[in-house]
């Protein structure tokens, strides 16, 4: 089971991004991007893969992961919450 350190460490990785909306959205060339949102500011986060620009699946999985993170915590350590 996760637990302690680590999901301690996860949880204050994902306080300090909770208030930065994130979209998935298709580029101009019909590839995934994620953008992100705080205020009226906006922009696409860079996402990667062995330092090459990632593919789809990734950019997905990474854009997912910001609203699969709170509720996956709390799962974990129920208590903690």
């Amino acid at each position: 089971m996760i637990g302690g350190p680590y999901l301690d460490g996860i949880r204050a990785r994902w306080e300090a991004v909770r208030d930065i909306a994130i979209e998935i959205a298709s580029g101009s060339d019909g590839h995934a991007k994620v953008l992100a949102s705080h205020g009226a500011s906006q922009v696409e986060l860079r996402v990667t893969r062995d330092g090459d620009p990632a593919g789809d699946g990734d950019v997905l999985f990474v854009g997912h992961a910001f609203t699969d993170i709170p509720g996956s915590s709390r799962c974990l350590n129920p208590a903690a919450t």
